[in-house]
């Protein structure tokens, strides 16, 4: 608010498109919900983009844990198109989890693309970047704690806290 009470416009925008203000505001939001507020606001993709935020390989592990971009990746692998390889890679990831249940967290998709597998592919190189809260192992469909986010993101720092 101004000195003389009227509202300033934007101002809340504004203050929500900091860099720190967005750290805070997305540690706290689902996967989807952060690729919504991605496409939503052009201040907000800025900010995200600034914190090393992944909008293609988040859509992709939103998509998997709804289970549909399974069926996407085939046509487009089946069709030769230009996304062959990604979609490739997105193929690969689903068949690691072939036998199990497919995850239904986005986060947990994305820390199946952190294992790797596949070499230092794009899938890989977008998940290092997005971030994540250690959840408690008991949420995780993975039952990964923060000793194994650190180990996949190569964190020696964080390692060594644990150790």
């Amino acid at each position: 608010m101004a000195s003389d009470g009227a509202r300033i416009p934007g101002m809340a925008l504004d203050v929500l498109a900091r860099p720190d203000v967005w750290r805070l505001v997305a540690d706290r939001l689902p996967l989807p919900s952060r690729v919504a507020c991605y496409r939503a606001c052009r201040s907000w993709k800025e900010a995200a983009e600034c914190d090393g935020f992944d909008l293609p390989v988040a859509t992709v592990c939103c998509a998997l844990a709804r289970g549909s971009a399974r069926r996407l990746c085939e046509g487009a692998a089946s069709t030769g198109c230009g996304q062959r390889a990604r979609a490739g890679e997105v193929l690969s990831l689903c068949r690691r989890r072939q036998r199990r249940l497919p995850p239904t967290d986005p986060y947990t998709w994305v820390k199946l693309a952190l294992e790797g597998g596949g070499g230092c592919g794009w899938l890989l190189r977008g998940a290092l970047r997005i971030r994540m809260a250690p959840q408690d192992p008991l949420a995780c469909e993975l039952r990964w704690g923060g000793l194994h986010l650190a180990a996949v993101r190569g964190d020696a720092e964080a390692l060594g806290g644990f150790l």
